[in-house]
């Protein structure tokens, strides 16, 4: 049920098991086709065809249990001076390249909403295309406007990464002792689009003081009460701050509550009440702004300590490092958020499609069927709607989705390894090195990179879903399992927190916190609680 190639079983070498990205539940088996398969083809293109990098000639995925198993392949012999050409040019010219990268992934996402799987209702109009055709032909353009955007995001990340590791090594060549969180202050940008869904919630609490309306917006329980109250409101505030909460919604409310990998996650324009929730938390703060560190005081610091000769190396690494790590921080949104969350929804649709035509029970059951057996069901469930008879082969695909489910179920109660093989003494990819923390440890410590570092005492709160921040309170001690904007309102109100620390810039990893969680009736228990770093 899952690709062909990523259906096997591991080979040699060292497979880790990627929860950074995935989490620790079973694939679906369409997300497989979404994400490792197009994975593994688009990141292995831009390390082994399109920049021949030193690091990795490219990644594979198995998966074991339903559970991704990732690898890095060793560098092949190379021509070095190749892969220096193409990075040069990059590095060059990396403003304009990000800024039209933007552009062509704002326009395939354009294009993944627009596809239209509308059928008539009686006799079709004799529309061009045909409306079954337009329908079967989206299938196929969703797939390609997807793995249009895997590339896209590959493009650029990998070499990003290696610039990052060039900048920290460099600094801890001339500065051992420097702490990993100056290094992150001194890459730190002022706006991050990544971020931006956090301010445009800010921009609303601040207008609803500004109107006299905040206390009147913090009494509806719900969104969705809030917007059937102000749409019929007379009053003209309340009218000009809905105008406002439903213009930002595209694209800044198409975020996931996770990575934004899997079609599961709770996404905010899915559920308003998730930013409703955390738009009612800023309403209670005064809106003044965190402090902040400043990076660039901070980099000129450092440099005053260097050699002379050594200065112009440090402020190119560090303008080349500052660069690369914005578009770091950014893709995720507009590759794992904005698009992932619109192509969701566009084959949720075809699942409503499917169940409309009845083929499927419910449109929910698209998740367990693989991508070509989405086209063939389609195929089915289309002509039966054109001769009128309705489906032939609905019995054969239930009866598949239900053995599925079943199995999906059973995979659920295992519990793969870590890792499978023995961990490489040397890490050369910075990539594994930097977002999944492999590397070989004698001492069994899990270490973390300190963005915020100090001490805090309190109740630990762990946060593994939105609907986890009604936990916290004032004092409180939050985990994080994920470094997303969906933690930040909740962040607020807590003594210490186990996670990045906002509008700082930090590499992926898992970092470990001996705590005390919360129980119930007040009842501490001992906790360790992991996080990812993003």
């Amino acid at each position: 049920m899952y690709p062909e190639r990523q259906s096997r079983i591991p080979g040699g070498g060292f497979w880790y098991r990627d929860v950074v990205h995935f989490g620790e539940e079973p694939l679906y088996p369409l997300d497989a086709y979404f994400t490792v398969s197009m994975m593994d083809l688009a990141q292995s293109y831009y390390y082994g065809r399109f920049f021949s990098m030193p690091t990795s000639s490219g990644r594979d995925t198995a998966l074991v249990e339903g559970r991704p198993f990732r690898t890095s392949y060793p560098p092949r012999p190379l021509d070095i001076s190749e892969f220096e050409r193409r990075a040069r040019r990059y590095l060059e010219h990396w403003d304009e390249i990000y800024e039209e990268w933007k552009r062509d992934v704002l326009a395939v996402v354009e294009e993944m909403r627009s596809l239209d799987l509308s059928l008539p209702e009686g006799v079709d109009g004799g529309g061009r295309p045909p409306a079954p055709f337009r329908v079967v032909e989206g299938w196929f353009r969703l797939y390609l406007l997807w793995l249009r955007l895997w590339f896209r995001h590959y493009e650029l990340l990998m070499l990003g990464y290696m610039v990052y590791q060039l900048f920290y090594k460099f600094v801890k060549t001339f500065f051992p002792d420097a702490p990993d969180h100056h290094i992150a202050a001194m890459l730190a940008a002022e706006e991050l689009d990544t971020l931006r869904p956090e301010r445009e919630l800010e921009d609303l609490a601040k207008l609803a003081r500004e109107l006299g309306i905040a206390d009147r917006i913090a009494s509806f329980a719900t969104a969705g009460e809030m917007e059937e109250a102000f749409s019929k409101s007379g009053d003209p505030r309340e009218r000009l701050w809905l105008e406002r909460w439903n213009a930002v919604k595209y694209p800044w409310f198409y975020v996931s509550t996770g990575t934004g990998f899997l079609h599961w996650e709770r996404r905010w324009v899915d559920d308003l009440d998730i930013p409703f929730s955390y738009l009612k938390s800023l309403l209670k703060e005064s809106g003044g702004a965190p402090r902040r560190v400043d990076g660039l005081k901070l980099a000129e610091g450092y440099s005053q300590y260097l050699p002379e000769e050594l200065r112009g190396a440090f402020r190119m690494y560090l303008e080349a490092a500052r660069r690369a790590y914005r578009f770091i921080e950014e893709h995720s949104f507009y590759v794992e958020h904005l698009g992932f969350t619109v192509g969701y929804m566009k084959i949720r649709e075809f699942g409503s499609l499917l169940a409309r035509l009845g083929v499927l029970d419910s449109g929910d059951d698209i998740w367990l069927l693989t991508w070509g057996e989405v086209f063939e069901a389609l195929l089915d469930g289309l002509t039966g709607w054109c001769n009128l008879q309705g489906p032939a082969a609905s019995g054969r695909f239930r009866q598949r989705v239900a053995e599925r489910r079943r199995l999906m179920e059973d995979m659920r109660r295992t519990r793969p390894p870590d890792y499978i093989g023995e961990a490489p003494e040397k890490v050369s990819d910075p990539n594994l090195a930097m977002l999944h923390g492999v590397a070989r440890r004698s001492d069994g410590v899990l270490r973390g990179v300190p963005a915020s570092p100090g001490r805090a005492r309190g109740p630990v709160v762990v946060v593994r879903s939105p609907a986890d921040l009604e936990k916290v309170r004032d004092g409180a001690v939050l985990v994080g399992l994920d470094v997303i904007p969906h933690v930040a309102p909740g962040a607020e109100a807590v003594r210490g927190y186990c996670h990045r620390k906002r509008r700082l810039p930090l590499p992926r990893g898992y970092i470990g916190k001996r705590g005390r969680e919360a129980g119930g009736g007040g009842d501490p228990r001992r906790h360790r609680g992991f996080e990812r770093r993003g």
